[in-house]
């Protein structure tokens, strides 16, 4: 889906190799066109010039071409004005930390192609609210939304079967999420210091919860767990007090 604004007159400009071209328009729209990957950068590489620090700041609206199948780790990293991404239907993989510390997004829609969605991908987001997933989706890699503050729900596609480290540490204002009937693993700290957790069901075909997963959920009251999940040391193992805790 493009942005219905048009862009205008250029600021700075270039290619990616032979087949991808971009360009940054005064207004605010850093548009990329072509066929093939945008490459991974280093987090303090600024080898893209709209990751220069005096264009990086310039860019509101993300506009990513048909054609383009994969954004490369750092991409789009602390690129802190970014409130708006339109990506084609051909993206299949977004790698770690593509969108990482982007404070002016507020509202995320991922392709239904995408496949991966690396790590870290929108750790930092301070601001984001809306977040939309693939269902091709079977993981949701380590530290994905870590501390992503002002998220209050979101929605786990059926297929989902790994919740890896640390993935909603910190999101401090996290209420509402249900998890799928198909997830088997939670990662360690996956839902550390969510403060306002306050119920959450585990699905039955879960085996194993890594440590700590909920330390710091100080308002988490109600937890139903399946029987088989270790009953000892419950509170040290899960960051669970055993008063909360409804084996089922």
């Amino acid at each position: 889906m493009e942005f219905q604004m048009q862009p205008n007159e250029i600021i700075t400009g270039g290619n990616i190799g032979y087949s991808i071209k971009w360009n940054l328009y005064k207004n605010a729209m850093l548009v990329i066109d072509g066929k093939g990957e945008i490459p991974s950068l280093d987090d303090d590489d600024e080898g893209m010039l709209w990751r220069q620090e005096k264009y990086r700041g310039k860019i509101r609206f993300l506009q990513i071409g048909e054609g383009i199948t994969r954004i490369g780790q750092n991409a789009f990293y602390h690129c802190y004005n970014l409130t708006e991404i339109s990506f084609p239907d051909s993206m299949i993989c977004i790698d770690s930390r593509a969108f990482f510390h982007c404070d002016g997004l507020k509202d995320i829609t991922f392709p239904q192609n995408v496949i991966r969605i690396g790590s870290s991908a929108l750790s930092l987001c301070n601001n984001l609210k809306t977040v939309r997933l693939p269902d091709a989706l079977d993981t949701l890699e380590s530290d994905m939304f870590l501390c992503c503050s002002s998220l209050t729900s979101i929605a786990l596609p059926e297929g989902i079967t790994c919740l890896k480290q640390g993935i909603f540490y910190g999101c401090e204002n996290l209420t509402d999420i249900n998890l799928p009937s198909s997830l088997i693993c939670i990662g360690k700290l996956a839902f550390s210091n969510c403060k306002k957790l306050a119920r959450i069901s585990i699905p039955q075909g879960v085996f194993k919860i890594g440590e700590q997963a909920f330390n710091g959920c100080g308002n988490l009251k109600e937890v139903l767990m399946p029987a088989r999940l270790n009953r000892d040391q419950f509170e040290k193992i899960y960051g669970i007090s055993r008063e909360y805790a409804h084996f089922i």
